[in-house]
């Protein structure tokens, strides 16, 4: 999934006091971060569809500065920082009141991945990949939402929303999921349940798209620099959500 939203959701994931990172308030923030998709019209910037933010050098072509610049989400970098500290304080306080009202745990919500910190572990040896969320993660920021502009639920240009319990049930015979993500769509109960609860939470839609497009803006302004000091991945995008299906393009 992107940095777009997991450079935030990690933070609010984790106890600024001690540390400590919750698996399961992350799985939770980044599944309703996914009501956001940076092809969405909104942004005006759906060149940078196949780019997952984790590569600076990817955002630094004239397409994708171009389209940066069309946004208008550009501003001073100090702002940028104090509106995102201030998003991810709010985020984090609906995530403790969801935790009250629900089981968030890796069991309560089913999670069947080693997920951490720095990203998806396909073994307990295995490097942390922070391009990857675990086939889990994939099934659900993808499968609870409707709005998708095809069948395939590769592309959204508009706006998504939360499918409800009784649809979630009819995917399990949906011919449109993918081969990949069927034999999770029977767990995604505990997280769908989830995702309600929090997006119930006073303002934090509005809390979640400014979370969003203060990332965007803090990825794109501080590329140049990440790139100079050699910070952030190498290597091409690989994305569930920019580019459909792990590679598969959509057709515009």
């Amino acid at each position: 999934m992107c940095r777009w939203h997991k450079h935030a959701v990690k933070q609010a994931a984790t106890d600024p006091a001690i540390g400590e990172f919750d698996v399961g308030k992350y799985a939770l923030g980044l599944t309703a971060m996914a009501l956001f998709r940076i092809e969405q019209t909104e942004w005006q910037m759906p060149e940078l569809f196949e780019i997952d933010g984790f590569n600076p050098e990817e955002l630094l072509t004239d397409e994708a500065k171009q389209a940066f610049e069309r946004s208008k989400l550009q501003r001073p970098l100090a702002e940028i920082e104090t509106s995102l500290e201030d998003n991810i304080d709010l985020m984090r306080g609906a995530l403790e009141a969801t935790a009250l009202q629900c089981d968030l745990t890796k069991e309560g919500l089913n999670i069947t991945d080693n997920v951490t910190k720095d990203g998806f572990k396909k073994s307990c040896c295995a490097p942390a990949n922070p391009r990857e969320n675990g086939p889990f993660l994939d099934a659900a920021v993808v499968n609870l939402f409707k709005g998708y502009d095809e069948q395939d639920r590769s592309y959204a240009s508009g706006d998504l929303e939360l499918i409800s319990s009784d649809e979630l049930i009819a995917l399990e015979n949906d011919p449109t999921i993918a081969e990949h993500d069927r034999p999770y769509i029977s767990l995604l109960e505990g997280m769908r349940n989830a995702t309600e609860i929090f997006l119930s939470q006073p303002g934090i839609k509005d809390v979640l798209k400014d979370t969003f497009k203060d990332s965007l803006a803090y990825i794109c302004q501080t590329a140049q620099e990440d790139f100079d000091k050699g910070r952030g991945l190498t290597g091409p995008s690989d994305c569930i959500m920019c580019e459909g299906s792990k590679g598969r393009k959509p057709e515009l």
